[in-house]
């Protein structure tokens, strides 16, 4: 909405997309760039159910099946290396074969199945080509892709707190990282999430580790600038302050700014 609570030309696209707003917003972010079909592979992926299926009675064995397109960092590029071995053999396998594909690494035939139906209808609605291939450098692009998630998620992140292994995100809320996940053990210091929930406590789903530097760049409008301390500086001839950046009340770090281009009068005096 803009400032007088008008749909803007960008609402009216999302409201379009056949999928949930927040997961619009990031179909939408991804298109026209280098990852716009990994990204529509992910926003699909984020409107169904998880395909792993990890039993009670045999959760080892689907964990090392699991492993085979595990990302250490990104439960985000888990999804997307699934995806690309599911298309490989969706195009060697017959339907039953594809099946005892599924079985036998633990995945959901049914919601693959439905996570390529939502796909097919985002690729159509954005206009993309349907069968051309994600990249197989995702590690290239992991930055691109993850930045363009944040364009959706940017209120679901969370920076580690140092004495625990628990996240503080948005207006003091507090999160841990779900056990399933590849980041469960690492903790980074700062991590994004597709969704939370609330079991035994307050768990975060479908993670990915990620710098403070991505959130000033995604949420530009929606950070907060304090400068702090002016005073001259001798080595570069101006008056500079120390500038505090906070995200929906996230300290996002410091860092030197120039004092004058906010505050002429007062940087003249000094």
């Amino acid at each position: 909405l803009d400032t007088q609570g008008n749909i803007t030309p960008l609402g009216r696209d999302m409201a379009r997309l056949p999928v949930d707003p927040r997961i619009a917003r990031i179909a939408l972010a991804g298109k026209g760039t280098a990852v716009a079909q990994e990204v529509a592979v992910l926003a699909a992926a984020l409107s169904v159910n998880d395909p792993h299926d990890t039993p009670a009675t045999a959760r080892a064995a689907a964990q090392q099946a699991h492993a085979q397109w595990r990302d250490k960092s990104s439960d985000f590029i888990t999804l997307l290396n699934l995806w690309q071995q599911w298309r490989t053999q969706r195009e060697a396998l017959s339907q039953n074969q594809l099946r005892k594909w599924c079985e036998k690494n633990f995945v959901s035939y049914v919601r693959m199945e439905e996570w390529e139906g939502v796909h097919g209808q985002l690729v159509s609605a954005l206009g993309l080509p349907l069968n051309k291939p994600t990249s197989t450098s995702l590690a290239e692009n992991a930055a691109i892709i993850h930045k363009t998630l944040l364009a959706g998620l940017l209120d679901h992140i969370g920076s580690r707190i140092i004495t625990a292994s628990e996240y503080t995100g948005p207006r003091g809320r507090q999160f841990s990282i779900f056990p399933a996940s590849a980041l469960g053990k690492k903790a980074p210091p700062w991590v994004m999430c597709a969704s939370l929930s609330h079991t035994s406590k307050l768990f975060a789903r479908t993670c990915a580790a990620i710098e403070p530097a991505w959130l000033i760049e995604v949420g530009a409008h929606l950070v907060k600038r304090l400068a702090q301390h002016p005073t001259w500086n001798e080595q570069r001839l101006e008056v500079t302050a120390t500038e505090q950046l906070t995200l929906l009340g996230m300290n996002l770090g410091k860092r030197i700014c120039h004092y004058g281009s906010t505050h002429p009068v007062e940087a003249r005096k000094l």
